[in-house]
């Protein structure tokens, strides 16, 4: 499967195992889990997922788009993963 063709849910499942990874623990998230207020992750645990999430899914993140407290949810966090797909897939 190429990651332009990766589903929502593949890129939930995908991030959730990265985050669990990151975080060095098997808890239970969900997409509405928010990981950056639940301090699962610390402020250099989200950089490191970050450069993680670019390089795996050959995207990047604009400091802005970083500031966005949607980013903050697993499925916001997927759906932004899903969009610049989508976009890198157009051009």
């Amino acid at each position: 499967m190429t990651q332009s063709a990766q589903t929502l849910t593949d890129i939930e499942a995908a991030l959730i195992e990265c985050i669990q990874d990151s975080a060095g623990q098997q808890g239970t998230l969900t997409s509405t889990s928010n990981f950056v207020q639940s301090g699962l992750l610390d402020s250099f645990a989200i950089l490191s997922l970050i450069m993680q999430l670019e390089q795996q899914f050959a995207i990047k993140f604009t400091i802005d788009e970083l500031t966005n407290t949607e980013l903050q949810t697993v499925s916001g966090m997927a759906q932004a993963i899903a969009d610049k797909l989508a976009q890198n897939a157009l051009n």
